[in-house]
This record gives C-alpha cells, sequence and structure tokens, in this order.
C-alpha cells in the first residue's frame, strides 16, 4: 500500500490521474468525518435505548370482541325488503365499492336513491345465532348489536374482566350459526364465514389489524399474547379526539380518515360518527361512487399529527384451525335442520 501510494503521488504519474484520485481519497475521507459527527450529534440530542422486559401477568384483562358476518347483506332479506327494486342485491358489490360486472346491464345506481341507507343497512343484515359463549366458565354477557362499516355486527363487552388462569377452560368459547342463505357480499370479500376483531377494553374502535378470520364449519383457536408498550417525549403524545374518548394511533387515523371522506363526498354514512350537521345521509349511489371510492384509496400517511401514545397496549395473537368436537358437531347438525329466520 506504501508503495502504491509513492507511485501515485510520484511525478512519474500523470497530474490528472493525481488529482482524480486525490479527489477521491478527500470526498472519501470528508464523507466519512461528517457521518461519524453527524450520527454522534444525533445521538446526544436524542439518546435512544431499548428496554426488553417480561412481566407476570396474573390477571389479563380480557378485550372487547366484535363478530361480523363475511357478508354485510343478506340476499334473501334483500329481495323479499325490496321487490320492487330488482336485482338490487347485484349492486351490493358497487356499493362497497369492489366492481361494477353486472351482466351487461345499464348502471343506473340512482333508482335505489329513494331507500334510506340506514334502514337498508337494518333491514339486509344477515343474522347470526350464538350456541354457545362462555367465558371464565360463565355465560357470556349478553351481546349488544353495532353498525359498523363490516355491517351490524355482535359486540362483547367484558367489563374489564379478567383471565385469571389462562387456558381453554377459562377464556372465551363462542360458537355462532350463520345462515349460508344469508351468503351475498360486501365490503369483506372471502369465503370465510364470518370475522371476529378485537381491541382494547379501554377504546371503542374496530382495529382490522387486529382481526381474525373464522372459517366455516372449522374451530379457530386464537390466542392473545398482551405486550405493553412505552415511549420516551418527544417521540410519543397525544392529543384530543371527536370521536373516540380515548386516544390511539389508529383511533387517530380513523377519524382522519372519516372526517376526509365526508368533506370529499359532503355526506354522511350511517356507520361514520355525525360530523357535520350540514352533512345529509349518503344515498345509495353516493355511497357507491364517493364514499367507498374514497374510503378504500385513503392516504393516511396525510394524516400528520397523530403521534403515538406513550403507554401503548397491543394484542399478539396465535391462530389454530382444528376440528369441531362431537358435541358441538351435534349441535350443528341440530340447527342445519331448522328453517331460516
Amino acid at each position: 500500500m506504501i508503495i502504491q501510494n509513492k507511485r501515485l503521488f510520484s511525478r512519474q504519474t500523470a497530474i490528472s490521474r493525481r488529482l482524480l484520485w486525490g479527489f477521491i481519497l478527500f470526498s472519501g475521507t470528508s464523507y466519512s468525518v461528517f457521518t461519524i459527527s453527524f450520527n454522534a450529534v444525533k445521538f446526544t440530542q436524542n439518546p435512544t435505548s431499548i428496554v426488553t422486559e417480561t412481566v407476570m401477568h396474573h390477571h389479563l384483562i380480557m378485550p372487547n370482541i366484535y363478530v361480523c358476518p363475511n357478508s354485510q347483506h343478506s340476499k334473501w332479506r334483500i329481495e323479499h325488503n325490496y321487490p320492487d327494486h330488482n336485482r338490487l342485491y347485484r349492486y351490493i358489490s358497487t356499493f362497497y365499492g369492489n366492481g361494477e360486472d353486472h351482466h351487461g346491464e345499464e348502471l343506473n345506481l340512482t333508482r335505489f336513491d329513494d331507500i334510506p341507507l340506514d334502514e337498508f343497512l337494518a333491514n339486509t343484515a344477515p343474522n347470526l345465532k350464538p350456541l354457545r359463549c362462555k367465558f371464565n366458565m360463565r355465560d357470556c354477557p349478553a351481546p349488544t348489536y353495532r353498525l359498523t362499516r363490516y355491517g351490524i355486527c355482535q359486540y362483547y363487552s367484558f367489563d374489564n374482566s379478567t383471565v385469571s388462569i389462562p387456558g381453554p377452560q377459562s377464556s372465551l368459547i363462542l360458537y355462532v350459526a350463520y345462515n349460508n342463505s344469508d351468503t351475498t357480499t360486501g365490503y369483506a370479500l372471502s369465503k370465510s364465514a364470518l370475522f371476529h376483531d378485537f381491541s382494547d377494553q379501554k377504546h371503542d374502535v374496530m382495529l382490522m389489524s387486529q382481526s381474525t378470520t373464522v372459517l366455516a364449519n372449522r374451530l379457530t383457536q386464537v390466542t392473545l399474547y398482551p405486550q405493553e408498550y412505552t415511549y420516551l417525549k418527544p417521540h410519543c403524545g397525544t392529543k384530543k379526539l371527536d370521536f373516540f374518548k380515548q386516544y390511539t394511533t389508529e383511533e387517530c387515523h380513523v377519524e382522519c380518515s372519516y372526517k376526509a371522506v365526508m368533506d370529499k363526498c359532503k355526506c354522511w354514512p350511517p356507520y361514520f360518527p355525525i360530523y357535520k350537521k350540514e352533512y345529509p345521509m349518503c344515498t345509495f349511489s353516493e355511497h357507491a361512487r364517493c364514499i367507498s371510492k374514497e374510503y378504500n384509496s385513503f392516504n393516511y400517511s396525510t394524516c400528520g399529527d397523530c403521534p403515538k401514545p406513550c403507554h401503548d397496549l397491543v394484542f399478539n395473537r396465535n391462530v389454530e384451525y382444528g376440528e369441531f368436537h362431537e358435541p358441538i358437531q351435534r349441535l350443528i347438525k341440530k340447527y342445519k335442520l331448522t328453517k331460516r329466520l
């Protein structure tokens, strides 16, 4: 290396070559010094430390559960409740912005604008029948029904109940019957019968990132592992939200998307919180042409002011599928023989 350097800077080497290699050496040295100095200053001003601690929780709080049909609308209920609107069920996919293939039919969505959306969502919701629900080896609290972006869902709130002994004997056991004749299409396109979603009991928003698909005629076992995160200021924060009582980054993004979509379309879908009184309830065509289009393509990176909370609780999960037990098989056969409601 020393011999090569002597040759490089010797008088026998061409001046152009010496200038070129001198420039490369100077640039590399300068960049290295700048990078080291920049990282040193950055670490001094914003020191970062990651501490991982495993803590034994003797009482785990059960999260809230949403149970939603895969389809938001029942085909036979649409035909039964709206006989004057021929083949309305074919336009459900378009209503949620999933496609416009109608076998060559003329796409005239305004002919359905006389149907109030809140009544339409309620009158065409498929039926879910809880067969068995146990939590901590006791009967579950009675579910309430909530209108969401994913249809009318059963909502189970356990009011800060805890799981004292992790395991099947003390966890949530839920069996739900779903009528196959209710199957049509909607926002969630899948061959599964239903899906469930869970969230922290302190919060009241469905988190699709924490949803689990439940397969028909299969046992779905979900194991939840709560993880708590603590962030240091100024890398965390909070803000007051208009639609939700508690703050999380997800709720902040949801509220941002709701407001942006309603401001763009100048109307209010019934499953959104009321934003501005001057916005009327959307019609069928407005929902299909604007609400679904804007919501499905919304860019959450535009919601800049949504910091991470300084303390956050996240549920990691493990999902397994298996066969039903024999008692449940007999119960399912019994309900398969019943008439639809």
